[in-house]
């Protein structure tokens, strides 16, 4: 889950939850030398796509800046909603 913000502790919790569910990821099989690969979790802050986007899910844009995000109303309410936030 994508956080609109500063992460908050229910999208923690919900990322770390999904990243050990079967049904989003199935478990990794060994590799012919019988090694398990590894997986990494990053929390650098790094957004990989620079663009704004909609989360259905959240009925949120999704892509602002997090440092200034909670200025505006990320919710799609309406059409001026969405252009309050290209203006800002």
């Amino acid at each position: 889950m994508s956080s609109i913000s500063v992460p908050s502790s229910d999208e923690i919790s919900c990322n770390i939850s999904s990243f050990y569910d079967l049904t989003v990821k199935p478990h990794a099989k060994p590799t012919q030398a019988g090694l398990l690969p590894g997986n990494v979790a990053m929390f650098d802050g790094v957004a990989l796509d620079t663009r704004c986007r909609y989360c259905s899910k959240r009925d949120s844009m999704l892509g602002l800046c997090r440092e200034h995000s909670h200025r505006v109303n990320t919710k799609v309410d309406s059409i001026e909603s969405v252009e309050q936030v290209c203006v800002a």
